[in-house]
């Protein structure tokens, strides 16, 4: 089991715990059935998805305000105003996860497990008036979209009339709580539906969510829909034991970076990763090469890979941060060479990248002593001039 492996059965396992103790109905989604069915597990996969009926999504938005943990974060339409549409993304943001797609709404910085509503199957103009307003927020313009549909199309002109008119936060706003409202009542209903943005509904039988499956998966007891064998043939056709299994995607991942300090380095070091991403559509589109591109995504992998850096130094350095601000008291060169031989070695391959490193002002002191007290005051300088100012306190306290 890898380490975005671990982190994303970590959002699941707080994803029951938060349902668990607060009554609220879940089940793990689609996908994560499919991997569970197939392999017994999750098989290393980190797209994993969870449902949660309409009904019980603002008390799920409520629970996490009140009782998540820190490190994980509920983005929806209620968030961003550019969010993709009518479900939850439940973020660990001690990780950093760049999703290259067509459209800045689809791109999202940390690992995440996606959560899907289920709606209550019903028709009448007002939820199909609904169902048009959703389909032209997901192909709404914003992001220039190239969906040729003429429903899409005049779904998409609504909404940016609307948004003119009232602004895009508060429109998303809007239609996320009527979605909710005129979606509630799944749970009992003899047919429910389920929708992935930008796709087509998927009718299932209400019987699969009546109740749940308390199952093992990855060492963690969830709540599973009942008959999956027939959930699975309905979603995916009868062939889903041995359809091959969609790609991840076009993504960069990069392991213990948060992402919020890694878009803060970003935008202090130059590179706007807004930018990156819709330059990365244009070469899509026109199939052009640009090399500036290539060096500022290099450079923004650099930047995010020495927060990781710093964050899995700090892990073992905090035990001896008495020692070292002792030894640098003292001038006991060899005791900090030993102490901080890794660090060293960290350092200089940033240096080597014109990148200050440091997990700390005191390592940084340290570190730059070091240098001094062995022939090298131009590194000691050069450290001391390209550290951060932000890299004097840890990043964990």
């Amino acid at each position: 089991m890898n380490q975005l492996q671990t982190k994303v059965l970590g959002i699941l396992k707080e994803i029951d715990r938060l349902c668990t103790e607060n009554n609220i109905r879940y089940f793990i989604g689609p996908n994560t059935c499919l991997l569970m069915e197939r392999f017994g597990d999750t098989n290393d996969n980190y797209k994993l998805d969870v449902l949660i009926p309409a009904e019980d999504i603002e008390n799920f938005i409520n629970t996490v305000e009140e009782h998540g943990k820190a490190e994980y974060e509920l983005e929806s339409m209620l968030t961003n105003e550019d969010y993709l549409g009518f479900t939850l993304k439940y973020v660990d943001s001690t990780t950093t996860v760049l999703t290259f797609r067509h459209g800045t709404n689809v791109k999202n910085y940390g690992v995440a497990i996606q959560i899907y509503p289920i709606r209550k199957k019903q028709s009448g103009t007002k939820i199909r008036t609904l169902n048009f307003l959703e389909r032209g927020w997901e192909s709404n313009g914003f992001n220039m979209t190239t969906n040729k549909g003429r429903k899409h199309q005049a779904g998409a002109k609504l909404a940016r009339l609307l948004a003119s008119l009232s602004g895009k936060g508060s429109l998303g706003t809007k239609l996320f709580h009527a979605m909710v409202k005129e979606n509630s009542g799944a749970i009992g209903s003899k047919q429910v539906s389920v929708r992935r943005p930008r796709t087509h509904e998927v009718v299932l039988s209400g019987k699969h969510f009546k109740a749940a499956d308390r199952v093992e998966l990855d060492g963690i007891m969830v709540n599973a829909p009942k008959n999956r064998d027939a959930l699975l043939t309905t979603w995916y056709g009868p062939d889903w034991r041995s359809m091959e299994l969609k790609d991840p995607g076009d993504s960069i991942v990069i392991h213990n970076v948060p992402y919020r300090e890694f878009l803060s380095a970003c935008r202090k070091s130059g590179i706007d990763i807004d930018k990156l991403f819709k330059v990365r559509r244009e070469n899509k589109k026109l199939a052009i090469k640009n090399l500036e591109y290539l060096e500022k995504k290099r450079n923004a992998v650099k930047i995010a890979k020495r927060s990781g850096d710093r964050l899995h130094l700090y892990e073992d350095l905090k035990p001896r941060m008495a020692e070292i601000e002792k030894a640098l008291a003292e001038g006991s060169i060899d005791t900090l060479k030993e102490i901080l031989s890794e660090n060293e070695q960290v350092t200089l391959k940033y240096l080597d990248d014109n990148l200050g490193f440091a997990v700390n002002e005191l390592c940084m002191n340290a570190q730059a002593e070091i240098f001094r007290q062995t022939g090298r005051e131009e590194l000691a300088d050069k450290l001391i001039e390209l550290v951060p100012v932000e890299h004097y306190k840890s990043i964990i306290e």
